[in-house]
């Protein structure tokens, strides 16, 4: 006979006595979890541990690397198909393109060729370091989904170079373009002689952009200020604390290369209009090396005699302070 409880429920030890319930009790006691089996192999163990034991997770995971492996290595949209290139003169355009292209082709496990995986710092250096027409990189964009945009920098001869016998062409970023020996052919650019400096070597880095300011300077900004073209810019070599300008009409001007020589050629824009005619028909040289004074040196005075002043002090005829 069954008892049961206030609440109604059975006894647990009546329910103990039950035949049903001690065959489902021995069963729990005798379960035990079946133990999934390491593979043996070293290729099926290193799946198994990644997680890719059963076909449900290899099957996504090889369509997964598939995928990867056709964006990344196999042409498709992704893949670079234009080059727009603008800075360039026409006749250089096809030769950046080309080395472009080239650069392209490098490192075949990160194809450059993918716009994903193409690197717009290393497109930068190899085109400055293999195509002698660019001078610099502006500008690099990926215009997805296969097209690249450069804005570049045209390298162009800007000074003639003398040194010795020897006459170079010098671009606008510093760089020696070509030599020639003997007498110069080259009229049509600013002239920077130097007195003692070793023979660059074509392609070499030969101003730096402290040496380029001053002849941008000299060259361009000094005419511009004093209304007279320059001739010839002159230093003892590119150490020099010291530069000459020979201007058109024969004036001779000298300057401290560590100089605003913007300021100093206003400065001397205005020495020059305080000369009359009669001064300026005589005039030797203009030293501008202390700052905010110029000394004047007229062909009749002592300071005429000296072959070049070695310190602005050594001018005995001089104007009154710019201060």
């Amino acid at each position: 006979m069954l008892f049961k409880t206030k609440n109604g429920r059975s006894d647990s030890k009546d329910r103990f006595q039950k035949k049903n319930f001690r065959s489902h009790l021995q069963q729990a006691q005798n379960y035990k979890r079946s133990v999934r089996s390491f593979p043996k192999t070293k290729f099926r163990a290193f799946f198994f541990k990644i997680r890719l034991g059963s076909y449900k997770t290899v099957v996504p995971a090889v369509i997964i690397l598939l995928l990867t492996a056709y964006l990344i290595y196999i042409p498709n949209f992704l893949h670079v198909k234009n080059v727009e290139i603008s800075g360039l003169r026409t006749e250089d355009m096809a030769t950046a393109i080309n080395t472009v292209n080239g650069y392209l082709k490098t490192r075949f496990w990160w194809p450059q060729k993918n716009m994903l995986l193409l690197s717009k710092a290393g497109l930068s250096k190899y085109l400055l370091a293999h195509d002698g027409a660019v001078a610099g990189i502006k500008h690099i964009k990926k215009d997805l989904p296969d097209t690249i945009i450069l804005e570049l920098e045209q390298r162009y001869g800007k000074y003639e170079l003398e040194i010795g016998d020897w006459h170079y062409i010098l671009s606008n970023d510093g760089v020696v373009m070509s030599g020639q020996y003997g007498t110069s052919t080259i009229s049509s650019l600013p002239l920077i002689r130097f007195q003692d400096e070793q023979q660059p070597a074509d392609g070499e880095r030969f101003f730096s952009p402290e040496l380029l300011g001053l002849a941008e300077g000299l060259s361009s900004g000094l005419a511009k200020d004093i209304k007279i073209p320059t001739g010839t810019i002159f230093m003892e070599n590119r150490k020099s604390a010291d530069v000459k300008v020979f201007t058109a009409n024969g004036y001779e001007f000298f300057f401290d290369v560590k100089s605003d020589i913007c300021d100093t050629s206003k400065k001397l824009q205005l020495l020059l209009s305080r000369l009359t005619d009669a001064e300026k028909a005589k005039l030797k040289y203009i030293d501008m090396r202390i700052k905010d004074k110029g000394y004047v040196c007229l062909k009749d005075a002592p300071c005429a005699k000296e072959t070049a002043p070695p310190q602005a002090t050594s001018t005995e005829a001089s104007t009154d302070s710019l201060q």
